[in-house]
């Protein structure tokens, strides 16, 4: 009777019942699938688009400082610190998550300032300042004075083997209390020690480390009288 009873309840409903089981799953796959193509980075780099060509659209060759040249969205902000070594010359432009800028020399209304906070992905910094006879002490405090408030910690400092001009450095840390009390998060900066000058470029990311946003700016970072990268 057991198996008559198992074998007498209607197959179709039951192949029916499978069917809407795996077509809700290939639905669930493919709407991961597509999520993770336009904003994710899960596997190969044909599973996703890397977005670059698209946020970096903005961004264009920054000269107001004639001793180098970088690339910048919008007009960078001019700020000029003392430091021990001398004046520290800095362009600043803020961006959100997309690389595009939310604050830079034009956003002067209380409106836009607020809203520019409230956007505010990463800072992009870029400067000089006379060198020190030691350039890896000087990277941690150059780095420090551009985020003036901010305290850093967990920094490490690593020199680049066989630069092809200067010697140069790269720094991570953690900052908190920058630009606000609310601010933290994870800093990068390549500096350069070439010719009497230190040159910085910095990368604060509000709560997540962004590599390839600071990757994007060096890149194009060079002093003006530096021989031209090779290929």
């Amino acid at each position: 009777m057991y198996e008559d009873a198992l074998w007498s309840q209607p197959i179709t409903p039951r192949r029916r019942s499978i069917r809407d089981i795996v077509a809700v799953c290939v639905v669930i796959f493919l709407l991961l699938a597509s999520g993770n193509y336009l904003w994710g980075s899960i596997g190969p780099s044909w599973a996703h688009l890397s977005g670059q060509e698209d946020r970096d659209s903005t961004w264009k060759p920054y000269r107001g400082n004639p001793l180098y040249r970088v690339d910048m969205p919008g007009s960078p902000m001019q700020i000029k610190y003392q430091t021990s070594e001398g004046e520290l010359d800095l362009a600043q432009v803020w961006i959100n998550s997309q690389w595009q800028m939310v604050r830079d020399n034009s956003t002067v209304s209380a409106v836009a300032l607020s809203a520019a906070r409230t956007d505010l992905a990463a800072t992009l910094i870029a400067g000089t300042v006379t060198a020190s006879p030691d350039p890896r002490t000087q990277t941690a405090s150059v780095v420090a004075a551009t985020i003036p408030l901010g305290q850093l910690s967990n920094v490490v400092i690593g020199e680049r083997q066989d630069p092809e001009f200067g010697q140069q450095f790269d720094l991570t840390a953690t900052y908190t209390n920058w630009p606000d009390e609310a601010g933290s998060g994870f800093l990068r900066a390549r500096t350069i020690s070439f010719q009497g000058t230190l040159y910085v470029a910095i990368t604060v990311s509000e709560k997540t480390d962004r590599e390839s946003l600071h990757t994007r700016l060096i890149e194009q970072f060079l002093p003006t009288s530096a021989p031209e990268p090779t290929p």
